[in-house]
Formats: structure tokens, C-alpha cells, sequence
């Protein structure tokens, strides 16, 4: 199959299954940004309401870069990898501090700016403006490696080259915006990675790993990093209908997101009693809390990228608040809860606590 019947394929396929996506045909390269980094390791079905929740608030890339970093997260909360926010929100007031609020046409300026690399920058080069920079993602190249039988290792070089190459060359024979959208679509309803619908997909004579029996195996996959265990203690210090938070200002998993105080162990054991960590904190500086006795309230789980955290949560009645209380902590009403960015986490103790809604 050369690359112009490749494309002449694909394009064909794309025409006859249209996708119903919230950003379809939309050519503001602003919208499009927004729409493909929330949409990076985020399912459509999953994104398609945080993209509209989010251009709502911020219809302009003015409107965006004058919120604040709260704001933002805010809106952001329950979608994690929260970088992706804040570089949304960086990048966003540098250009209209030196942009003239418009984001660059071309894709080598695009790929300059935070938080926008080669994928980002095709999408919105190809999608607003009809460059030939062909949008290559995770599921494209599983899509490219078994229809090509590129065998090198995922992570490799020559397996990046190749793939590249390919459609590199493809893109010039289609309109860019509606080859990549085709290209996009394809690897996430027809390529999937564990069971690829081989008997529909119109390259199946042209597919070198269906004619090998080689669809699940391709690409090779590059040994799996382990998960590291990070076990944290929660805290629900209860103030007559208020409750302590704490902003996580370190830079570290969940920074600049707000917690219930916490200290973490090296051990998944639950405290019996106050740690001398807890003090170490200066928590006991905070409240006088009526029992000197703990048991955890729940334990839940959050999985990160390449972090499994188990949280044990306490809930404890406090009599007073001891002294003047300072950042990073909040004293709170619990009904104003939902003015701060949580990690997903504590919103889920939130919500099993009746506290506030999920």
C-alpha cells in the first residue's frame, strides 16, 4: 500500500464514520488547544464535559490568562496530571503578555511554547491552520506499527522515525485537518490495543500484523515501570461544623491542591494514637483535639501514573482551635468546601463522609 492509498483509505473511512466530539470542525486554535490537552491520557467520554465546563469559564485566552492558578485547578479538579492545567494557565499569559493574546500559526512556534510538544502542536497546526504535520499519539502508532510491521521497540528511536517517516509522507496527498482527525479516530475505535476490530478495518489485507497474526504483540512494548507505594494518614480535625485543610505547596504529586492535613509513612500501618510526626507538623499547634486515641474512618486508594497512594483517613472531634492559625493551612466551613481543588483522593472521602458532593 503506498502512502497516497493509505491516505485516499483512511480519509474514506473517516467520511463514513463520523464521531460526534463537542470540538469537531472547530478551527480556533485556541479552542483546539484546549481541547487536545485535556483530552492527553483522558478518554473522550471522560473529557468531552470538562472541555465544555472549561471553555465556558474561560471562553478566550484572555479570559484564561486572567484567572488565577485557584480558578483554574478548580476547574480542572477531578481530571488530574494537574501540570497540564498550570502549563495551560502559564502558557495562556505569556501569549497575551507577548503574543498579542494569539496563539502562533506555525508549528515550530507552537512547539516553543510550555506544555505544547509535537503531538499538541500538530493537532493545532493541522486542525486551525491545514499544516501537514501529522498528529502521532500513542494509539496512531500502535495503528501505524501493525499496519507496517515495525517490530523495533516502542520506546525507540527507530521506532519513532519510522512511524513518523510514514506519515510524514502520507499527510501531503489529504487535507491535513481532516487527515489527522481520520488518523486520530481510527487508532482509538478501530486499532484498539487489546482487541482491534480486524474483521472491519478496511487495511486488513494491507496490515502486515493481521497477516502475521501479530496484532496484540505489535508494537513491543518497553518494560513496565514499577509503581511506587506512598501511604499518607488524613486527617479530619472537626471544629464545631468547620474542618482544617492544608495547600500542598512542595513539588511533589498533587502541588498547589489543597488536603486534609497529613503525614505520610513509609509502612501501610494505621496510627492506634496521635504520631509524634503529627506534632513534628505543628498540627497539635492548631486544635485541642478531645481524644488522644485514633482509628481510621476509611482507607481508599488513588492510582498515579507510577505512584499507588493509600490514604487512611481519621476523623476527630476537636474542642477549640488552640492558636492563630496560618498558610498552609484553611480553617473551613464545611459548606465552602467546593471553592478549593482537591485531589481526587480527598473528594472521594468527601463524598463517602456525605460532606460534599463527588
Amino acid at each position: 500500500m503506498t502512502a497516497a492509498q493509505f491516505g485516499r483509505t483512511l480519509v474514506h473511512w473517516y467520511e463514513s464514520n463520523p464521531r460526534a466530539l463537542a470540538w469537531k470542525g472547530i478551527r480556533d486554535p485556541y479552542l483546539i488547544w484546549i481541547s487536545e490537552i485535556i483530552l492527553q491520557q483522558t478518554r473522550v467520554e471522560q473529557g468531552t464535559p470538562y472541555y465544555e465546563k472549561f471553555t465556558s469559564k474561560f471562553p478566550t485566552i484572555s479570559d484564561l490568562a486572567k484567572a488565577s492558578e485557584a480558578e483554574v485547578l478548580k476547574i480542572w479538579e477531578g481530571l488530574g496530571y494537574y501540570s497540564r492545567a498550570r502549563n495551560l494557565h502559564a502558557t495562556a499569559r505569556y501569549i497575551v503578555e507577548h503574543c498579542n493574546g494569539i496563539l502562533p500559526g506555525s508549528y515550530d512556534q507552537l512547539l516553543k511554547l510550555k506544555g505544547i510538544g509535537p503531538y499538541t502542536a500538530a493537532a493545532i497546526s493541522s486542525f486551525a491552520f491545514d499544516q501537514p504535520h501529522p498528529a502521532i499519539d500513542g494509539n496512531v502508532s500502535r495503528f501505524i506499527a501493525r499496519l507496517a510491521g515495525v517490530t523495533d521497540p516502542l520506546e525507540s528511536s527507530t521506532f519513532r522515525k519510522k512511524i513518523s517517516d510514514f506519515l510524514n509522507l502520507a499527510i501531503q496527498y489529504e487535507k491535513p485537518s481532516d487527515f489527522n482527525q481520520a488518523l486520530i479516530n481510527f487508532g482509538a475505535m478501530v486499532c484498539k490495543p487489546g482487541k482491534p476490530l480486524c474483521e472491519s478495518c478496511p487495511f486488513q489485507e494491507n496490515c502486515q500484523a493481521f497477516q502475521s497474526s501479530m496484532q496484540i504483540s505489535i508494537p513491543l512494548k518497553s518494560k513496565r515501570i514499577a509503581r511506587k507505594m506512598r501511604f499518607f494518614h488524613f486527617f479530619h480535625f472537626e471544629v464545631k461544623g468547620h474542618l482544617f485543610i492544608e495547600k500542598r505547596t512542595d513539588k511533589d504529586i498533587w502541588h498547589n491542591l489543597y488536603t486534609l492535613p497529613w503525614v505520610e509513612t513509609n509502612t501501610d500501618s494505621p496510627f492506634s494514637s496521635f504520631p509524634e510526626m503529627l506534632f513534628d507538623k505543628k498540627y497539635a499547634e492548631l486544635v485541642k483535639p478531645s481524644t488522644h486515641s485514633i482509628a481510621p474512618t476509611v482507607t481508599l486508594k488513588q492510582i498515579l501514573t507510577h505512584q499507588l497512594v493509600t490514604g487512611h483517613f481519621y476523623k476527630i472531634a476537636c474542642h477549640e482551635v488552640q492558636n492563630q492559625i496560618n498558610q498552609p493551612f484553611h480553617l473551613v466551613d464545611s459548606k465552602n468546601l467546593s471553592n478549593f481543588a482537591f485531589p481526587k483522593i480527598i473528594r472521594t472521602y468527601f463524598a463517602e463522609s456525605g460532606i460534599i458532593p463527588d
